[in-house]
């Protein structure tokens, strides 16, 4: 005879479920395209059982996105835990951000998070606080494992335009003039793949080695071809 679950077991089961739905679609149709009504129904429940557990699609966004964070960095921590040396240690940092740049529609799910989630009472800087933990911890492992030869720190800039000139990288390097980066600073660009590829080539001009650059890339409403997709020029 089956065990009967309690009720805190029985919702504790429906918030995972609407969490693991929410990943899906998010990750396979983006912020914008998901609805409320599409992730109870891909979980299996109402709408009414997802607001009992979320108030709204932005939250339930935040949480999976800081979930999907930390397995994907503990993955990179016991990596490094086990790495032989530095060297071995920058490989998969520099492996790491690679799969974070091809990890499908995330980045756009995010940056379409930043434009629309006010309206449901979040912000962009509840995707930095999330994000600082996620770095914060990444920073004190790779520090314990590698220590550095000067106080660590690290910074991000974030620059926002209007969505019918997203291809325009003006905004963005005029921002980067303003900015000094300290000597083998890892640098990660995320941005539309024109802007990207116009700072990843700013930023070459300016001395940052390609092994200590990323520049992720990708498409705004289908716009770009793959020719200016492509980074790696």
């Amino acid at each position: 005879m089956a065990e009967r679950l309690t009720r805190k077991e029985r919702n504790a089961m429906t918030r995972q479920s609407l969490l693991g739905a929410a990943g899906l679609l998010f990750a396979r149709d983006g912020y914008a395209s998901t609805s409320v009504g599409a992730i109870a129904a891909q979980a299996g429940f109402t709408k009414g059982a997802f607001y009992a557990n979320f108030p709204s699609k932005a939250a339930i966004c935040l949480e999976v996105f800081e979930t999907t964070g930390w397995v994907s960095l503990d993955r990179l921590i016991e990596g490094i835990e086990a790495a032989p040396d530095r060297a071995a240690i920058e490989a998969l940092l520099v492996d790491w951000a690679g799969s974070r740049r091809n990890g499908g529609l995330w980045r756009l799910t995010l940056l379409e998070f930043a434009r629309l989630a006010e309206r449901e009472g979040a912000s962009v800087e509840d995707m930095r606080v999330v994000l600082r933990r996620h770095w914060a911890l990444l920073g004190m492992v790779v520090l314990r494992r590698i220590p550095a030869d000067t106080d660590a720190d690290w910074t991000g800039h974030w620059v926002h335009r209007p969505e019918g000139v997203a291809a325009d990288a003006a905004p963005f390097l005029e921002a980067l003039a303003g900015v000094t980066l300290p000597p083998r600073s890892y640098t990660w660009v995320a941005a539309e793949a024109g802007v990207a590829r116009a700072i990843r080539q700013e930023l070459m001009a300016r001395g940052v080695q390609p092994g200590w650059l990323k520049a992720a890339g990708y498409w705004i409403a289908g716009e770009a071809d793959a020719s200016v997709k492509s980074l790696e020029d």
